[in-house]
């Protein structure tokens, strides 16, 4: 995979974050926030008196490698391998991304750490099969409608 693809996959991480952030510091912060400030990583934060500038750019290198890592992860489905193996290694490098990511990005409250991680562990997954299976049988009809053109055009 090209760099330049790592590279605007990482910059579409940053995009795809900084919506998470803003929708969350919408739901639970009257001020913007890129980060919970009840987190980990937020409670440093406010404890050592950071700058919110450097919050932001804080997470939005995090951001930024949880989009080049998932980029890059893309290139399973260019192997030889069948779409179980290749959907499955997608899957869990996607997940074990996100969980760090999401304690990092200061997505995730410090108090129910343990259960955020399961319920987002829960969410996500049923969302990347769902979404899986969409795009699973829009693949299928498209490999069948090619198919047919395909015998209909060695059959005349």
């Amino acid at each position: 995979m090209k760099a330049t693809k790592i590279i605007l996959s990482g910059f579409g991480g940053i995009f795809i974050g900084l919506g998470i952030s803003m929708l969350i510091s919408y739901l639970k912060i009257p001020n913007y926030l890129p980060l919970d400030p009840k987190s980990h990583v937020g409670l440093f934060f406010m404890n050592h008196h950071i700058h919110p500038s450097i919050m932001m750019l804080y997470c939005m290198f995090i951001w930024f490698i949880f989009g080049a890592v998932l980029g890059y992860s893309q290139v399973i489905f260019q192997k030889d391998w069948s779409i179980l193996k290749s959907s499955l290694s997608h899957y869990l490098i996607a997940i074990t991304t996100l969980i760090p990511v999401s304690i990092l990005a200061g997505w995730l409250p410090a108090a129910t750490l343990v259960g955020t991680i399961l319920s987002i562990g829960v969410e996500f997954s049923l969302v990347y099969f769902i979404v899986w299976g969409l795009l699973y049988l829009s693949t299928k009809r498209k490999i069948e409608t090619i198919n047919r053109q395909l015998q209909d055009k060695n059959n005349t």
